[in-house]
């Protein structure tokens, strides 16, 4: 996935936000660039000992499993996570948070995957899976709209991914910050309405 963040253009808090990407295993260094005043806000997973940034969640991403469109379990719209064990594995690169999560579910189901390599996000993993080098597990991301490959839901539970906005906690906003940070909060909050209702 891509991590947005906003930068602000000159030291005026008036002359507006510029948004920038970073890809997921970028969030320590939007964090750290964060702290270091460079950006103003950014979108990210949570990360464990920041006292000085505050975590507001905005939007839970599933975690699907998927595989080539030519594979066996294509022919499925829900498996069970134990059924991706016979096959090598395909999954992000071991520092990243969600790589641990879905390490710690597989383990949870009984089985250790054969590990055929890591990439750096869902576009790098679902073109691996569409060329059948192996299946994966990944965040359901609009990338995957444009991927080759067959999405398949989990039937054992919700597996889920949390991305967050995260500000400096002891920082007053300007108007413009306070009023871009109400906004996105009122999107993700009618987005996860909207989905919740569909």
């Amino acid at each position: 996935g891509t991590y947005y963040y906003l930068t602000r253009r000159g030291s005026d808090p008036i002359s507006g936000y510029t948004l920038w990407a970073a890809d997921a295993d970028g969030a320590r260094e939007l964090l750290d660039g964060l702290k270091t005043f460079l950006y103003d806000v950014v979108f990210c997973i949570y990360e464990e000992g920041e006292p000085e940034v505050e975590f507001v969640p905005l939007l839970d991403q599933e975690l699907v499993a998927i595989v080539p469109p030519d594979h066996p379990l294509a022919a499925e719209d829900q498996i069970l996570l134990s059924q991706l064990a016979p096959y090598p594995f395909i999954t992000y690169m071991p520092h990243v948070q969600i790589y641990r999560d879905i390490m710690a579910y597989i383990s949870q189901s009984g089985w250790t995957p054969q590990v055929f390599c890591n990439a750096t996000g869902e576009a790098s993993i679902s073109s691996l899976v569409a060329s059948g080098f192996g299946v994966s597990i990944v965040a359901k991301t609009d990338v995957l709209d444009n991927s080759q490959v067959k999405l398949l839901h989990l039937k054992d539970r919700l597996y889920k991914r949390t991305i967050y906005m995260a500000y400096r906690r002891d920082e007053e906003q300007p108007p413009s910050m306070q009023a871009f940070l109400r906004f996105v909060l009122q999107r993700a909050r009618a987005q996860s309405d909207s989905q919740r209702h569909s």
